[in-house]
């Protein structure tokens, strides 16, 4: 009995065998000659015109915008959690009270790191004018809270102004640096001193 499936099997092997070894043949690709096109002459062509794209410099456009442009600028790699700034979460975020806010501030959006191990975020308001930016740029420096990760805590926290918009950046030392650096090349000479309101010791 096992030797008639020892020779079923070798028969069943030998014929897998010769049924995978004999495809038919497939015919030789032939050599298709390139299709021949001509260009038309030189002197019938049309000059190429870039289309123009518009550039935004400055500090243009909604705070969203702005912010993801300076986190860009500055090579912020990490992950990050982004949302507009509300009456319910300016407290936390910034440090003003609603009423505050809504005193002062037309548009505002935080970005902060997505795991709540890592002491970043940055916050950008646009108040109603440059007065106003100077009252917030005071208020963030005074309320907004550098213990807010509990376990962890920023290097340096800093606010500074250009015009009506108030940057806020809580982070390490060099991320520090390099946002601010971001948004002072987006601001100009707009940009104002930095009032660095934290720093770890």
């Amino acid at each position: 009995m096992k030797r008639q499936i020892l020779i079923a099997l070798a028969l069943l092997a030998a014929f897998a065998a010769l049924v995978s070894g004999c495809k038919p043949a497939s015919p030789a690709p032939t050599a298709t000659p390139p299709a021949v096109t001509t260009a038309p002459p030189m002197e019938t062509l049309a000059p190429a015109t870039p289309s123009p794209t518009p550039v935004q410099s400055g500090l243009a456009g909604d705070t969203k915008d702005i912010l993801a442009a300076v986190n860009e600028g500055a090579n912020i790699d990490f992950e990050t959690f982004d949302e507009q700034i509300t009456a319910e979460t300016c407290q936390s975020y910034l440090g003003l009270t609603p009423e505050q806010l809504g005193e002062y501030a037309e548009d505002a959006y935080v970005s902060m790191a997505a795991m709540n191990v890592s002491a970043h975020l940055t916050a950008l308001v646009k108040c109603k004018d440059a007065a106003s930016a100077a009252e917030v740029k005071s208020l963030v420096a005074k309320g907004f809270d550098s213990g807010r990760w509990v376990c962890v805590r920023p290097d340096r926290c800093l606010v500074v102004e250009a015009g009506s918009y108030v940057f806020l950046i809580a982070s390490y030392d060099e991320i520090a640096t390099a946002l601010e650096d971001a948004f002072r090349a987006l601001a100009g000479d707009a940009a104002g001193e930095a009032d660095v309101f934290f720093e770890a010791e």
